[in-house]
């Protein structure tokens, strides 16, 4: 890196590509580079851009503009019908539906039917139209748009239309007529539609009448036939059901009773068993049940027999009307009135029980009163137990007659649930027909138009729009251009393009080389000598900048054999051998330059020596290599020129000899540089490269370069040569010109004769 800030390598960053192929720009400089490089492409498809859209501004057909904007409001009859539906509006979204009706083809065929557009001059002539490949509906539509208007927020119900023509007129006319068409769809539509909800409404009211009179008609006739059903009490329960529930509490009083007496009974019968005191049995027993009938007294027994009979007599009227005269209820409940009028009339120490208040002078033993109390329990329970039977078959009774007629209740509840529903829908009915008449002619909606339609105004083609869009274009295609381009180039463009593609480092950028004029002094020197005839030049620094980068490549250390070697021809790899041998020289460090090139060698031409006798005489053992090498006019510097071109090169450099002098000359020289054919034209340089210590290798910039010089690399990879790394020579401008002479199609074997050359051959070599 630092030989090549020493020589001043190109600072222009090229992209990092790879191997094989040029890949797209990966950044936003890169693609900056990329249009820079190609910015001529890039000006000619602007050109080519503004051109065409000059073009396109002249030719194409004018386009006229109108436009209206229309307020649609739903009409609500919150007024009349006192609902609020304000709530309900807010969201619901129709002007989206009123956008998709305007544009429909049923408003737009009425709009041409009832007011003639097809006459219209902007609709004659029209190519698709006369094809047949879309009706004039469907081309009015695709011109019309509709949008919700602009600049305001919320529920925005203001619809903006506009329509394109190529006439001014027929813009404003098509537009006019369509709004029209579609106001009187509107009041057509809702119009219709109320009349026909009317007579629904009125079917329905009448399907209803007839269903409600049939169903009360069928409950009249069932409650005629059905028995009498009680009316509810205030629990919920009829008279029937009361009943049932008041025998149960009657059967549990029984049932108590009896367990009362019983329990009597069994205490004096333990009692006599036991042994006990008649008197004392007898005076408990009396005790317990003066006690018990004295509440039965007061609980059953009312003050006068009017207030004891008056809820019995009401009770057996009741049973007559439900059960007839016979019911078994109510002989017992006449059993029972009975029972009471006996209790009223007779006297009241009548139903004393026996016991010790009532014993006198002719009272039985107590031994016979507790027999006589006992044998009265026993009957007082045997009554009981009667009187139990009897209401347990009424109260059997009585619940199978509530079992049927709770089916009767049923239905009956069921039929007047089903009559009052229906009437219910009936009211429901009645009341929407009163709603409909009040809002007949309220509701539906109301297109006002705030904007009418103006006069068409030309919209196309527009010069603002036009051009800058051409420009663009043309911009982008010129992108395209360089894009494509870029993807074609195979060439390099700057040494660090050519680092990043063969990944070697450059070890040195030569300018394009003139040649010196001829020095006054006469020296016989090439003027392509640059390094010596012009020391203090631009080309001279550069060869000393390669040989700078040689010294750091090669570590300081001399007596090392270097091949200088090109990919193809005109590459310049000659001229770079000789003024590199020249800097060398110039060091002070010794140096020999060997003319391996046995095809077309140049070096004694360059250093005005004799060819007569050189490398291939050496190889061949015709002469010693002191004979052989010859001195130059530069100090430290001598040359092996080529000799003899032989008619086998390749095998020449093959044979063990070569190896063997190159040993021998790097133990005489610090540096020796050996000038060699280009890799792709012989296979020369390709016998050479294992044999030395280093190559150098040398490109120009020029077009088609670039895969040439990856081939070339891959081969010196495969051959295991350690390159030192590249020169880039021509680095000014690109050099394409220049022909060497070799060109893959050199003939194998061919031989050149050995005679002087220009100097001018080598311009290139």
């Amino acid at each position: 890196m630092r030989a090549e800030q020493d020589i001043g390598i190109d600072a222009e960053q090229p992209f990092d590509l790879d191997q094989a192929s040029r890949p797209a720009p990966a950044s936003l400089y890169q693609w900056a580079h990329l249009i820079w490089r190609r910015r001529s492409l890039l000006g000619l498809g602007a050109v080519v851009g503004l051109v065409l859209g000059t073009l396109y501004y002249a030719m194409a057909a004018p386009v006229y503009r109108s436009t209206a904007q229309v307020l649609v409001v739903k009409k609500r009859p919150d007024a009349v019908t006192g609902v609020d539906t304000r709530q309900l509006s807010y969201f619901e979204d129709y002007i989206s539906t009123q956008q998709a009706l305007i544009k429909s083809p049923l408003i737009i065929d009425r709009a041409i039917s009832r007011h003639g557009l097809a006459a219209r001059p902007s609709f004659i002539g029209v190519k698709s139209l006369e094809d047949g490949e879309e009706t004039l509906a469907e081309y009015i539509q695709k011109s019309l748009t509709v949008t919700r208007g602009r600049g305001t927020t919320g529920n925005n119900n203001i619809l903006e239309l506009a329509f394109r023509s190529q006439a001014a007129e027929d813009a404003h006319l098509v537009l006019s007529a369509i709004l029209e068409s579609y106001r009187d769809f509107l009041e057509e539509t809702y119009r219709n539609i109320s009349d026909d909800t009317l007579e629904l409404i009125t079917r329905a009211r009448d399907v209803l009448e007839k269903d409600l009179a049939k169903k009360e008609a069928e409950y009249l006739e069932f409650r005629q036939k059905a028995p009498l059903l009680l009316a509810k009490g205030k629990d919920g329960l009829d008279a029937r059901q009361e009943a049932l529930v008041s025998m149960q509490l009657k059967k549990v009083t029984l049932l108590q009773r009896q367990a009362e007496i019983k329990g009597q009974l069994d205490a004096a019968e333990a009692a006599l068993k036991d042994g006990r005191d008649p008197a004392a049995v007898l005076a408990q027993l009396a005790e317990f049940s003066n006690r018990a009938e004295a509440e039965d007294m007061r609980a059953l027994r009312p003050t006068t027999l009017p207030e004891a009979l008056y809820p019995l007599l009401a009770e057996e009227q009741k049973l007559r009307q439900m059960y007839g005269p016979d019911h078994p209820e109510l002989l017992a409940l006449r059993d029972k009135m009975e029972a009471t009028r006996s209790f009223f009339t007779r006297p009241a120490a009548a139903y004393e029980p026996p016991g010790p208040a009532a014993a006198g002078p002719d009272s039985p033993r107590p031994a016979q009163a507790v027999e006589l109390f006992t044998q009265h329990l026993r009957q007082k329970l045997d009554l009981v137990k009667r009187t139990e039977e009897a209401l347990d078959d009424l109260f059997e009774s009585q619940q199978e007659e509530a079992r049927k007629l709770t089916a009767y209740e049923l239905q009956d509840e069921t039929m007047r649930g089903d009559i009052q529903r229906t009437l219910q829908l009936y009211e429901g009915i009645i009341k929407r027909l009163q709603d409909i008449s009040l809002v007949k002619d309220v509701g539906g909606y109301d297109a006002r138009t705030i904007a009418p339609p103006a006069l068409g105004r030309k919209v196309a083609p527009n010069a603002v729009i036009v051009f800058p869009i051409a420009l663009f274009l043309g911009l982008l295609s010129g992108v395209g251009l360089a894009y494509t381009a870029h993807l074609t180039d195979k060439s390099f463009h700057g040494p660090e393009d050519v680092r990043r593609r063969l990944g070697l480092p450059v070890i040195g950028c030569t300018p394009l080389v003139s040649p010196a004029e001829t020095p006054s002094n006469g020296r016989a020197l090439d003027p392509m000598l640059l390094a010596y005839h012009q020391p203090r030049s631009q080309q001279a620094e550069a060869y000393r900048g390669v040989r700078t980068a040689l010294y750091f490549g090669t570590q300081g250390e001399g007596h090392k054999v270097i091949q200088i070697t090109s990919p193809m021809a005109g590459d310049g790899k000659s001229t770079l051998a000789a003024n590199l041998a020249v800097s060398i020289a110039q060091s002070g460090k010794s140096i020999l330059l060997i003319d391996a090139d046995l095809r077309k060698p140049t070096a004694h031409k360059l250093f005005a020596l004799s060819a007569q006798a050189g490398l291939t005489s050496a190889i061949a053992g015709e002469a010693g290599l002191k004979d052989l090498i010859q001195p130059t006019e530069v100090p430290n510097l001598a040359v092996l020129p080529c000799g003899p071109v032989p008619a086998n090169p390749a095998e020449l450099l093959t044979s063990p000899c070569f190896k063997e002098l190159l040993d021998e000359l790097r133990q005489q020289y610090d540096f020796v540089l050996v000038d060699t054919p280009p890799l792709l034209a012989v296979t020369d340089p390709s016998v050479v490269a294992p044999r030395v210590d280093g190559v150098i290798l040398t490109i120009r910039l020029t077009k088609n370069v670039r895969p040439l010089a990856v081939r070339a690399k891959e081969i010196l990879t495969t051959l295991g040569a350690k390159v030192l790394g590249v020169v880039v020579n021509g680095t000014d401008r690109k050099s394409a010109g220049y022909g060497y002479g070799y060109g893959y199609g050199y003939g194998y074997g061919e031989a050149e004769s050995a005679q002087p050359q220009e100097a001018g051959d080598d311009a290139a070599g």
